[in-house]
């Protein structure tokens, strides 16, 4: 979770069918300081989404899970102010 979004399709029998993975870069600053840039976030699941196989017309539910702990602190138009700031140990 903190370096890449997973996506998989599952089918109405439960099984998977298929499931993707698309990275997102961290930075390091001095002192263990770990940021990314939360834009990076929506391109990964849409690259992930879009990668992966099977019929993406009977999708009827879509789930999201992120990582903790990070924070992603937005300004007044719900944009992100600064990078998010994660917690990787």
């Amino acid at each position: 979770g903190t370096s890449s979004v997973k996506a998989i399709l599952v089918g109405e029998n439960g099984l998977v069918q298929s499931s993707r993975r698309a990275g997102y870069p961290t930075t390091r600053g001095p002192g263990g300081v770990a940021e990314q840039d939360p834009d990076d976030y929506l391109e990964a699941m849409t690259e992930a989404v879009r990668q992966l196989d099977g019929d993406l017309s009977t999708v009827t539910g879509i789930g999201l899970a992120g990582h903790t702990p990070t924070a992603v602190f937005v300004d007044r138009a719900h944009r992100p102010a600064r990078s998010a700031m994660t917690w990787q140990d």
